[in-house]
């Protein structure tokens, strides 16, 4: 039984740290295409902002959206 818990408990700590580290490692990559005064470096601005003020929430709504953890702990680490 401690085995499945300490599984579980690996398995969730590497889901969030993994899409968050890459999207880390793009971060810098991503502002250089997103040129300010388009939409998608207002999008990117947005998020960014949303994610100062309610980043507690978002990460953990977007944890019983099919796919959304991963896009969201991704996009929290482009944007820092």
């Amino acid at each position: 039984m401690m085995l499945v818990i300490a599984a579980t408990t690996v398995g969730a700590f590497l889901g969030d740290l993994v899409p968050y580290s890459i999207g880390q490692l793009m971060g810098e990559r991503a502002l250089k295409h997103l040129p300010v005064g388009t939409k998608r470096r207002k999008a990117y601005d947005w998020f960014e902002r949303e994610l100062e003020l309610r980043g507690g929430f978002i990460l953990v709504s977007t944890r019983f959206i099919p796919v959304g953890r991963y896009l969201a702990t991704g996009t929290a680490g482009v944007v820092r």
